[in-house]
């Protein structure tokens, strides 16, 4: 960078372009990215000052982001236990780590579906009685040979329905596999 000088002396004046050395600093993110205030990786040293912003990089399928570690520098994150914490870039190198934990798995699944009722419309409401995971419901009746979804018109009495009813983990969650996994369903079984 530079800065222009103007000085006057006994009616005399000029004018200086000096040169101003601006100190810049590295930024190194293991398991992760840096990232400067308009979203651009930064791979090259930056100026005491700036706002750095952090990712994780997602590469471990078993794991899910712990926190962010601080191996070199003296700088305040945001929130350690954010994946996309930021900082003040201090004036000096910074050296930053995305650390890891196993994801937790969940081998028993219960869900509550209340029951039809003939002239009822459809209830997509799921409750399920764990953490960790959500569910979805859908409810589908077959004509003929086709099966057709649901879910804005009333249930007919006599009418025969299936259900379908899908499980999420949610993040930092995962499903045993599924010879080791139980599903319930209103109490009752459902592989």
């Amino acid at each position: 960078e530079t800065a222009t000088i103007t000085a006057a002396c006994g009616g005399k004046s000029g004018t200086r372009t000096v040169q101003v050395v601006v100190p810049k600093y590295s930024v190194t993110v293991t398991n992760g990215n840096a990232f400067d205030k308009d979203n651009n990786v930064i791979s090259a040293p930056i100026k005491a000052g700036a706002i750095v912003q952090l990712m994780p990089t997602y590469t471990f399928d078993d794991m899910v982001f712990s926190k962010w570690t601080v191996t070199s520098g003296d700088v305040d994150i945001s929130d350690l236990t954010d994946p996309f914490a930021s900082f003040e870039m201090p004036a000096e190198d910074v050296a930053v780590k995305a650390t890891y934990k196993d994801k937790i798995v969940l081998s028993n699944l219960s869900a509550t579906v209340d029951a039809p009722v003939a002239g009822a419309m459809p209830d997509l409401t799921v409750t399920t009685s764990g953490y960790g995971y959500t569910a979805k419901v859908e409810w589908w009746i077959k004509e003929g040979e086709v099966w057709t979804q649901v879910d804005d018109e009333p249930f007919v009495a006599g009418q025969e329905y299936s259900i379908y009813i899908e499980f999420y983990a949610a993040d930092g969650f995962a499903f045993a596999s599924e010879e080791d996994l139980t599903a319930t369903i209103n109490g009752e079984p459902w592989f």
